[in-house]
């Protein structure tokens, strides 16, 4: 299981990786606490995943806002959502190479620390209230395929 820390949703997995279903929670997180230290020192490659999660939710919560799709929550895409993953995505053009280039040094700059801040809160609150479309059920798929 894995847990999205800015929303109020689970992912559950089997054993072997494969997803297995969504359990939604009663309630988001009280508080959330990244140590962008330890971060800074963990491989690229995760930042970088985050990172592309960030992206696909900009692009999801657009898509969700043209159609008319629900949300996360069964509700309508709101227009902070669409404002939060459009500032996630500027900043994630903007500040990722940097970011990433920190994490391969292991060091926290300030490009990071808006990144992860950008991966963790803003695509989380984002996709909740935004909405998802595609990519994330793309994704599903390849948890599958060995």
């Amino acid at each position: 299981m894995y847990r999205f820390p800015c929303s109020s949703l689970s992912v559950i997995c089997r054993d072997n990786g494969e997803f297995d279903r969504y359990l939604f929670l009663d309630r988001c997180s009280d508080m959330v606490l990244v140590d962008t230290d330890v971060i800074a020192k963990a491989p690229a490659k995760l930042l970088v995943a985050g990172t592309g999660d960030a992206m696909a939710t900009y692009f999801e919560v657009c898509a969700c806002r043209a159609s008319g799709s629900d949300n996360q929550m069964t509700g309508k895409s709101t227009l902070a959502a669409g404002d939060l993953v459009t500032i996630c995505w500027r900043y994630l053009q903007k500040e990722e190479k940097a970011a990433k280039e920190a994490v391969e040094a292991g060091v926290c700059n300030a490009s990071l620390e808006t990144i992860v801040e950008v991966n963790t809160y803003l695509s989380g609150v984002g996709f909740e209230s935004g909405g998802l479309a595609a990519v994330h059920t793309i994704q599903k798929g390849f948890t599958f395929i060995p």
